[in-house]
């Protein structure tokens, strides 16, 4: 049984955009850094994208009890990621639409 901790926001990549999640113990708070630190791998020039394996098909239930599922696919990290440090670009896009 997980040890109680206090509840805790945490960012995530799911279904392409980035977002912040509530987790409600320790377990999941580590298993989202451990995915947090495979994510950053997208970012760096020859990063090992094979940590973001071992994430496939995983998701994080969060306080609410909603499934989170984390993506793994490098371009839609990198595009969601682009989209929070470009927010002007992104509403540009958008307002096109």
């Amino acid at each position: 049984m997980d040890r109680e901790s206090p509840q805790r926001e945490l960012p995530i990549y799911e279904n392409g955009q980035h977002l912040f999640i509530v987790v409600r113990n320790q377990r999941d708070a580590t298993r989202v850094s451990q995915y947090l630190a495979a994510t950053k791998e997208v970012f760096k020039r020859g990063g090992d994208l094979s940590k973001l394996k071992k994430f496939e098909g995983q998701y994080i239930v969060d306080a609410d009890g909603v499934k989170h599922h984390l993506e793994t696919d490098p371009q839609a990290i990198y595009d969601a990621h682009e989209r929070i440090e470009h927010p002007e670009v992104a509403q540009d896009v958008y307002r096109w639409r």
